[in-house]
């Protein structure tokens, strides 16, 4: 007795779309594979069987998003097998939206994988905020050995898998046994559409939702899980549920203790009397970029990187429970300077019409204060170039007022120089008022480029940055020492934003 293939009980066109979906579902999978090898994280290890049911979940997420992708030509392909005359037109249409929702979903797959390896999270809506600056992006591509390979490789990758998905796209094509028994083609229709409702809702019980991808204590594994596009999507669906107004002023006004608020400036806004006359000390911002707290010894680290920052804890103020306010630099410029929180997708620097805050360069601004901003790379980044000086400041220095020659890297000048720049700014500020200075720096980033006068014996490019990093507030510091304004200085360091260091101790994805 012979034994019937898949293909000889159900129709062709379908049994290469089901061919096209198992073989996507298996690239996914080599992705995910992939991706674990090159963030190789000492967070798992690959002799534990746990760490490969990340695999297992990836399916799961991935048929939910090939399963969005495949319902509309599985709908055409219904048409044509109910009607008469098949239209050719809808399978080309089937094909080219096949080949377009492909192409996009592989490029989103593989330009995920460096930016899992830098946040160890998925690519979120967050990412299309450096878009503004497609010179320092571009940058960042060809100046990273790690993304310019990926680069390369998906340039290569995708006709391939283009051109394969092509032969599938034909065979659905064929106008082969479209005069099957209707009873056979109507079973065969009804499994598939059951199939394709399913694996869009991902769950028997509900529909997917990205905290399903939690299956173990480690959130690298959890979220390698996840279907970046899925992710991607989400980022953007889901939204902020902020707490209602009234709630909010309640909440606050009893944890900042206000009893008798001055209304007419703001409904938590209280007066504290000193009585002391202010000390009138410029004061210097150096917001660090990515500046982890465990690159320090302090809290134990054993790579000796950051000598100066450890140094000054014993000869100033330390605050060891700082925590910052979201992963990208505008977020720590505007919490920093503003005192507001982060938001998801809202992004103050960047809203039309701006808005003006109140906090540290206002208040010192209204005091007399000269309000200065000096940051690495381009004004143009994150939208400085306006929000900045709507926002109390006086004078912006960016790499279009540095030398052409001094800038290195995609994010322009090395923190020595914006340090020694600083100085020669700060000794022609005028004796009679002070000034408030923001340093904003960029070397601890990828691609990590150092200037030539800086010797180390480390090799590991990300410890050299934060060494490099340190060593510069060193130089910065010393130098300071020997000018008339320093005594009369107060110095505050603090990060960005943090870059993952070790043990990750938070439990959201």
């Amino acid at each position: 007795m012979k034994i019937p293939t898949l293909v000889s009980i159900i129709p062709r066109n379908y049994y290469e779309l089901i061919k096209l979906f198992l073989s996507n579902i298996l690239i996914l999978s080599i992705f995910r594979i992939a991706l674990l090898i090159y963030v190789n994280d000492d967070s798992y290890s690959f002799k534990e069987i746990s760490t490969y049911f990340t695999l297992l979940i990836g399916v799961q997420f991935d048929t939910v998003v090939l399963s969005y992708v495949f319902a509309l030509p599985l709908v055409i392909i219904f048409i044509n097998h109910h009607i008469q005359t098949p239209i050719i037109l809808l399978n080309y249409i089937a094909n080219l939206f096949l080949s377009i929702t492909l192409t996009i979903l592989f490029v989103i797959t593989i330009i995920d994988i460096p930016y899992f390896k830098f946040f160890h999270a998925r690519i979120s809506e967050t990412a299309f905020q450096w878009l503004s600056d497609w010179r320092t992006v571009s940058k960042m591509i060809f100046e990273n050995e790690d993304n310019l390979m990926i680069l390369i490789i998906t340039i290569i990758i995708i006709p391939i898998l283009a051109l394969i998905n092509n032969s599938f796209y034909k065979k659905m094509s064929s106008k082969e046994k479209y005069n099957l028994p209707k009873k056979k083609l109507y079973i065969t229709t009804l499994i598939l559409f059951i199939s394709i409702f399913l694996g869009m809702r991902g769950k028997l019980s509900n529909p997917i939702r990205i905290e399903n991808s939690t299956y173990c204590g480690n959130n690298l594994l959890n979220s390698i899980g996840l279907n970046p596009v899925f992710f991607l999507v989400k980022s953007y669906s889901e939204n902020v549920n902020l707490m209602e107004d009234n709630l909010a002023l309640e909440t606050s006004k009893n944890l900042l203790e206000v009893t008798n608020p001055i209304d007419s400036i703001s409904p938590i806004a209280r007066m504290i009397v000193n009585g002391i006359a202010p000390k009138r000390y410029n004061v210097i911002l150096v917001l660090m970029e990515s500046m982890s707290a465990n690159n320090m010894k302090y809290f134990g680290n054993k790579n000796d990187l950051t000598p100066n920052l450890d140094s000054l804890i014993n000869k100033s103020l330390f605050f060891k429970n700082a925590f910052s306010a979201g992963i990208h630099t505008n977020n720590g410029i505007f919490s920093t300077l503003y005192s507001f929180p982060a938001l998801k997708r809202i992004r103050p620097m960047n809203t039309l019409p701006l808005k003006r805050y109140s906090g540290i360069p206002y208040v010192l601004k209204e005091n007399n204060y000269k309000n200065l901003f000096l940051c690495a790379h381009s004004f143009v980044f994150d939208n400085i170039q306006n929000f900045i000086p709507y926002n109390h400041f006086d004078e912006v220095y960016s790499t279009e007022k540095y030398p052409a020659e001094k800038s290195i890297g995609a994010f322009g000048v090395p923190d020595d120089y914006l340090f020694n720049y600083s100085i020669d700014i700060f000794n022609n500020q005028s004796s009679d008022k002070p000034f408030f200075a923001t340093i904003l720096t960029a070397s601890n980033h990828e691609p990590y480029t150092f200037p030539d006068n800086f010797r180390s014996k480390i090799s590991d490019k990300q410890h050299k940055a934060v060494s490099f990093a340190d060593w510069s507030i060193g130089e910065f510091l010393n130098k300071s020492k020997k000018t008339k304004w320093f005594d009369s200085t107060i110095f505050l360091f603090v990060a960005d934003h943090g870059f993952r260091v070790g043990e990750n101790n938070y439990k959201n994805l």
